[in-house]
């Protein structure tokens, strides 16, 4: 888009929260079209918004595709702290940085998290939020074990998904009182069914500390689960 026409766009959005006392239920940005990652692509420059100095409260906050780290680190810094959901899932140019939205508030304290920036393992323990999907790849196995005896301790978050290419699923286990999945071991587990369809082709164990317990289920990709029950 050119120049004006973006910035004409910026200002109806900031018309628009004015109009609404800057309280939004939900709020989702949506980018198409590549970001000048290469410099024969000859495209336009985004303009990073100018908001308001008055925060929006938000309940839910999505950003989308192209959207670059820069303005997508504006756009969330715009919304208060203690969203209901903030789903980030935009175009990622170097997936060996980390990001630096992940240390801020609105990051940390959202309730629902979906999420496939670079963060590290320490930007991803300070998360609070109940549900968390984490698709950055800078985790490795022990990552792993620490976030899931997180949900252990902690209680949060209560269900999860965190990516993690070739996992070394007995390094993992072994980190935890555990026992494989079985359809005997499911029927201790009467809400086992009720958080999401259990694909019987992947590793499944219940890990536990103490009389804490999780479900998790492992692929080639990915780790993810939910609290069975937390003393």
């Amino acid at each position: 888009m050119s120049e004006n026409f973006q910035i004409v766009a910026w200002r109806s959005l900031q018309k628009m929260m004015k109009s609404q006392n800057n309280e939004i239920d939900s709020l989702n940005f949506s980018f198409i079209g590549r970001l000048n990652f290469h410099e024969e692509d000859n495209e336009p420059q985004r303009i990073i918004p100018n908001l308001p100095e008055k925060t929006l409260n938000v309940r839910n906050l999505s950003i989308f595709l192209d959207s670059s780290e820069e303005m997508t680190k504006r756009i969330v810094q715009f919304a208060k702290p203690g969203l209901d959901s903030l789903n980030v899932s935009i175009t990622v140019k170097n997936v060996n940085d980390p990001s630096e939205i992940g240390s801020l508030e609105q990051m940390k304290t959202a309730k629902k998290i979906r999420s496939n920036l670079m963060l590290t393992l320490n930007q991803s323990m300070e998360l609070e939020g109940d549900e968390i999907i984490n698709k950055t790849t800078l985790l490795n196995d022990e990552g792993i074990v620490e976030l899931l005896k997180k949900s252990l301790c902690s209680g949060k978050p209560s269900k999860f998904q965190y990516n993690r290419l070739w996992p070394d699923i007995p390094n993992i286990v072994s980190s935890f009182d555990s026992i494989a999945w079985s359809l005997e071991t499911s029927e201790q587990f009467d809400n086992l069914g009720n958080h999401f369809e259990i694909d019987l082709s992947k590793k499944k164990f219940i890990l536990s500390i103490d009389n804490s317990s999780l479900f998790v289920e492992f692929d080639k990709f990915s780790a993810r689960g939910f609290i069975l029950n937390k003393q």
